[in-house]
């Protein structure tokens, strides 16, 4: 099912298949001019580029947009267009240090932020439900205020090795959980309440909480926290 309704595709211009760049393709080579829609997948991979410019235009991405090991790469500039995604896949950039370009986007099953060295991240101001898994563990970064709006998981919530993460303030909008929480090795992480609302209205949820700061059971973040 396309992300852009049928009425307003229309009047994009569409591609019907991804592409894969890598450190042999020539950027220059590839004919975006006027694309809007990417049915595809797009896999951005060891590449020496910075930022993304070249994808400017791209309003919406049907299939998996993977972006991981450029070591050149400082942030997504050329995202900011960017509304729609099927699922998002940041890895392994050693020098990604900001991601704001990617304010506006929706994702609508997958989102997995891993071992890059994120330290500026803003709200994802569209991101409201997620249908699959939100995987994050970045080393620097200190809050997850990019999932400030979220109301519904479908999947797992992962957070593992975010070193500077103390507490979940920012998940305080966060009323559904869906089939497991991951929350280990954050080394400063405390505070769970904000947790709470959500663990209530599912309290069977498979949980595996450790080598955190504190690692509370799920009873105890329930009756604990006020």
């Amino acid at each position: 099912t396309p992300l852009y309704s049928s009425a307003a595709s229309d009047v994009y211009k569409r591609q019907k298949y991804g592409f894969i760049i890598n450190s042999s393709t020539n950027i220059s080579e590839l004919n975006l001019s006027g694309l809007e829609i990417i049915e595809g997948d797009v896999s951005i991979s060891s590449t020496t580029l910075t930022d993304l410019t070249f994808l400017k235009e791209i309003k919406c991405i049907e299939g998996i947009l993977k972006i991981s090991h450029n070591t050149n790469m400082e942030t997504l500039e050329g995202l900011n267009k960017l509304e729609c995604v099927n699922e998002l896949h940041i890895r392994h950039n050693n020098n990604l240090r900001n991601i704001s370009s990617i304010a506006n986007l929706r994702i609508k099953k997958t989102l997995v932020i891993y071992e890059n060295d994120i330290e500026e991240i803003g709200v994802l101001k569209n991101l409201e439900k997620i249908e699959g898994d939100i995987g994050i563990s970045e080393q620097f970064l200190s809050n997850l205020i990019l999932l400030e709006n979220l109301i519904e998981i479908g999947g797992e919530l992962i957070i593992v090795n975010n070193l500077e993460i103390e507490n979940f303030d920012d998940l305080s909008n966060l009323e559904k959980l869906g089939t497991k929480i991951h929350i280990k090795g954050n080394l400063k992480l405390e505070d769970f309440c904000s947790l709470k609302v959500s663990l209530e209205k599912n309290p069977e949820i498979e949980s595996q909480i450790e080598f955190n700061k504190e690692n509370p059971s799920i009873e105890d973040i329930v009756i604990s926290c006020q």
